[in-house]
């Protein structure tokens, strides 16, 4: 992993990850650490509630400078209203699609959020329900019937908002450059509208919400990692979401349906790289993870500097929005080639598929 000062920095912060994921105290070593970089780290990898629960269990909230932490926890505490506003907000409009004869499972994060020991670790963001294909184009017509303007439209979701909060109706949940890819989850994705049977209650509400099957979401939240990955970068909020999704299903998960989803798609070795990443930098029990390799644990490190490097969904790789000096367009185009050139030695058989 990083070398000299930042590797000290970096094994706090998985540290502080590890506690705020599973609830387990570790020690920590406070001296010497950069507490205003591991903040910047939890504030660009999208898991500042994570980190700060980290820190609450460790207890070095109290042997760290208030003002360099304190907007970490005014964060949190931001984030836990937000997640019932998010929740009351999904309830709504999965009712409303239910009361229009259009089931629907709720995706991503606030599905997702379900999976964690406690959902208000995962960090927001908006609100994902996936109607798959049969009804999709209806949506508009649904939308206008009940008030709301169309804010944006596509061929995978059109969005809206409820109360400031932005919701995304699904054809389909992902989309990569493998039309195989494509077709594959828009086929599971509308047997899950279909078919799932899992539900849960937000806080306050008597709305039972459907949510995809554990096998789903595992495959999903990975594809949906990785094809981001090799176009940017990826986050550590990703792989949490993954960790949570493995952790909760225990030994329910079917993995014959895991390994059948990875090996049609060349992508099981992919998937072990990530495993190390999970198990080995962020305490997964092995045991909870399908398929796990040992060997890719150096790929893994490897990997693991590129996402604190590139940040959440690859924030840092991003083309600059407006006019450009040339040698700010030089310096992204290197950025990109020097970026594409580390996915193809960590995964050369994968990137073709994805």
């Amino acid at each position: 992993m990083a070398k000299g000062k930042d590797i000290h920095n970096l094994r706090q912060f998985l540290s502080l990850v590890r506690m705020g994921m599973w609830g387990k105290a570790e020690d920590l070593q406070t001296e010497g650490t950069d507490w205003e970089k591991i903040t910047r780290w939890a504030r660009q990898q999208t898991i500042i509630p994570i980190v700060a629960e980290g820190m609450e269990l460790s207890g070095v909230k109290e042997a760290v400078k208030e003002d360099c932490i304190s907007d970490l926890f005014e964060s949190m505490a931001s984030n836990a209203r937000i997640h019932h506003l998010l929740d009351s907000a999904a309830a709504k409009v999965y009712s409303l699609l239910e009361d229009e004869e259009m089931p629907s499972v709720l995706i991503k994060g606030q599905g997702i959020a379900r999976s964690y020991r406690k959902p208000l670790l995962r960090q927001c963001g908006d609100v994902d329900l996936l109607v798959g294909s049969r009804n999709y184009e209806k949506i508009p017509r649904v939308l206008a019937k009940h008030g709301y303007a169309i804010a944006r439209q596509g061929s995978k979701h059109t969005d809206f908002y409820v109360s400031d909060f932005r919701v995304e109706i699904h054809r389909s949940c992902v989309e990569t450059s493998s039309s195989e890819m494509n077709s594959f989850f828009l086929s599971w994705g509308d047997e899950q509208v279909k078919n799932s049977s899992r539900t849960f209650s937000p806080a306050g509400s008597e709305v039972m919400i459907r949510v995809p099957e554990d096998e789903f979401n595992a495959i999903f939240v990975f594809v949906h990692m990785f094809s981001a990955l090799v176009a940017n970068g990826t986050g550590l909020r990703q792989l949490c979401d993954l960790a949570a999704v493995l952790s909760s299903s225990g030994k329910t998960l079917n993995r014959e349906i895991i390994l059948k989803s990875l090996t049609s798609h060349k992508l099981l070795h992919s998937w072990q790289v990530f495993g190390c990443l999970l198990v080995d930098l962020l305490g997964l029990p092995v045991e909870e993870f399908p398929f796990y390799d040992e060997t890719q644990l150096p790929k893994a490190e490897r990997l693991m500097d590129l996402i604190i490097e590139s940040g959440n969904f690859g924030f840092f790789l991003k083309r600059p929005q407006g006019r450009q000096s040339l040698w700010n367009r030089i310096g992204y185009y290197w950025r990109k080639f020097v970026w594409k050139t580390s996915m193809v030695k960590l995964f050369p058989e994968s990137l073709t598929k994805i």
